[in-house]
């Protein structure tokens, strides 16, 4: 008989697969694999694999605001902070914009995130750039300098 997983075991578990689909560039259905459920119950007997949609919707999700909650942390901590900004424009002319916060932690450690990427439905103005940032704890932080 196998003793069951804990509940703190059982989330490392769906966490650490889920990194390994998202890095691995897998399908979310890669759980609804014969071979791979039987691989994964070889290993783990007592791990009951999330389905496809608990996999994509509730553990991605939980991921993602954990992880956002970790780096507005991060951000509010830091003395300063150095923004990039990267816009442009796709194939089908749909707009992005990706925004990158770079600083050093305490241990004077380069931190680099990705804040957000995006696509706009707008032009890349300046108000549409600092709708962008305004969600991180940043003032007093940004040192503004403009390149011709």
């Amino acid at each position: 008989m196998t003793k069951p997983l804990t509940v703190s075991k059982n989330k490392q578990l769906d966490e650490q697969l889920l990194r390994m689909v998202v890095k691995e560039y897998q399908p979310f259905s890669l759980v609804e694999d014969a071979e791979f459920k039987r691989f994964v119950h070889m290993l783990c007997p007592a791990y009951n694999l999330p389905t496809r949609k608990t996999l994509s919707n509730n553990i991605l999700q939980n991921c993602f605001v954990e992880t956002m909650t970790k780096v507005r942390e991060s951000v509010k901590m830091a003395p300063a902070v150095s923004l990039t900004m990267d816009s442009w424009t796709s194939i089908n002319n749909e707009s992005y914009l990706a925004v990158t916060a770079h600083f050093n932690d305490s241990t004077t450690e380069l931190r680099t995130f990705l804040l957000d990427c995006s696509k706009m439905d707008s032009s890349h103005t300046s108000q549409e750039l600092s709708k962008q940032i305004k969600e991180f704890p940043m003032n007093g932080k940004l040192i503004i300098k403009s390149l011709p």
